[in-house]
């Protein structure tokens, strides 16, 4: 099993980011808009930290950085069970999915 690197992460969450963002414009409760925008905050936090590392660290293996990660973890995993609930659009869903 290979390991993302810090390059692949930075990728995946911000293409995370921008689903999530559509996800956002889509839900249909404030709650949901809530639990969205927490996690976009919180994914934000970890493309700020991965931006402050060096070009040269790209190629390592991915670790969290940001001390919120866990939160975040938890977060998408409360989101996703909901997620049938929240997103209409299937093309939001299927990005989500990724």
């Amino acid at each position: 099993m290979s390991t993302a690197t810090i390059a692949d992460a930075s990728r995946q969450i911000e293409e995370l980011s921008s689903a999530l963002d559509n996800a956002y414009w889509e839900a249909a409760t404030i709650d949901r808009k809530d639990l969205i925008y927490s996690i976009i905050t919180l994914l934000n936090g970890e493309i700020t930290e991965i931006n402050k590392l060096s070009i040269q660290d790209h190629d390592l293996p991915y670790e969290p950085i940001s001390r919120d990660f866990l939160t975040l973890k938890n977060k998408l995993t409360l989101f996703s069970k909901h997620m049938d609930e929240s997103i209409v659009r299937h093309s939001t869903a299927k990005e989500l999915q990724r």
